[in-house]
């Protein structure tokens, strides 16, 4: 379930910089205030920019379906943002998960 929430942030980031913008992950990352903000959206707690929006419209099938639609690149992306966000905003990484999972 951890994997599929990160491979959401990486089709995020993936779909929001374009190819020229490499970094581009690493930095936003290193924007505190900017993941806060989209996390804060996710949890719905505060209102979402166009990002967020994508975000969220992608959370359930990351959850729920394993992100079938997901490249091999997306998925190595995903790990390393796991790992951020289990180091990083752990609390919040559970809420996220406890959110969007459904159960069947």
């Amino acid at each position: 379930m951890k994997v599929q929430i990160l491979l959401l942030f990486t089709i995020f980031i993936l779909t929001s910089f374009t190819e020229a913008h490499r970094d581009t992950t690493s930095n936003f990352l290193m924007d505190r205030s900017y993941v806060l903000k989209q996390i804060d959206c996710v949890l719905k707690i505060k209102e979402c920019d166009a990002i967020g929006k994508k975000i969220i419209a992608l959370l359930p099938e990351a959850v729920n379906n394993h992100c079938r639609k997901c490249t091999s690149r997306q998925a190595a992306l995903a790990n390393k943002l796991m790992i951020f966000m289990e180091q990083n905003y752990p609390n919040q990484w559970r809420l996220i998960l406890q959110y969007y999972k459904t159960t069947k």
